[in-house]
This record gives structure tokens, C-alpha cells and sequence, in this order.
């Protein structure tokens, strides 16, 4: 008899590990489901909320029509949107919007309170307040 306990208690504790496996995977696929969800940003500009997600570095919004470098820094309060372009070693910061075709390239840092639009290029080593 003690051999069956054994083996029925060895049966038990595997049924309930394979259904906590089983749960723990629905829960992953879950939380994977929801984080492939696309993310919206209304950036006030007439259009309402569109495709959008929030730039790793800094936190800022990027329209996913912009195009912005992983290593530019976007501050959590400024926004890109519209064809836009922030390059590798450019600073956005305080509440700045980028719209149309705007380019910040270089060693450029854009701070304060402004909104840039039209074909405006910024680049080279330098700081617009």
C-alpha cells in the first residue's frame, strides 16, 4: 500500500504541476496578446489619436509614421509626429513637438517650449531654446 500512496501521490503532484504549467502559460500568451496591442497618441494636431508609442529613451510620444533612433533622447513631455526624423545623437526636450517634415540630426539639442513644422532641418552641434 505504501508503494500506491507513493505512486499516487507522485500522479497528483504531477497533474497539478502540468495545470499550473498549463495556467502559467495561458497567462503568458495573455500578457504577450495584450502588448502586441497597438498603442494610440492623440497629439492634438486635427488628426486624433493615432498609431503612436512612447520612445524608449525619455518617454516622449513618436508617431509611427516618424522616424526617431533608438539612442536620440525624447523627453517625456515632447511628441514627433507627421514624416518627422530625430537622429541618433539628438536631444528633444522640454515640451517640444516636432510636426510635418521636420529633421533634427547631429549633435543637435531642441529644448523649451516650441513647436517645429514645415521642412525645417536642424543638424550639425548645437541647441535651439
Amino acid at each position: 500500500m505504501t508503494t500506491n500512496r507513493k505512486k499516487t501521490g507522485r500522479t497528483v503532484r504531477a497533474a497539478l504541476s502540468a495545470e499550473q504549467a498549463a495556467r502559467a502559460a495561458e497567462q503568458r500568451a495573455a500578457q504577450k496578446a495584450a502588448n502586441d496591442l497597438p498603442e494610440t497618441h492623440d497629439f492634438h494636431d486635427g488628426f486624433g489619436e493615432v498609431f503612436a508609442r512612447q520612445h524608449p529613451n525619455g518617454g516622449g510620444w513618436v508617431a509611427d509614421t516618424a522616424s526617431v533612433a533608438d539612442t536620440a533622447y525624447i523627453g517625456p513631455r515632447c511628441e514627433v509626429t507627421a514624416q518627422a526624423r530625430v537622429g541618433a545623437h539628438a536631444h528633444v526636450m522640454g515640451q517640444v513637438k516636432l510636426l510635418d517634415a521636420v529633421q533634427v540630426l547631429g549633435w543637435v539639442s531642441v529644448s523649451g517650449q516650441a513647436t517645429f513644422w514645415g521642412s525645417l532641418i536642424l543638424s550639425g552641434v548645437g541647441g535651439v531654446d
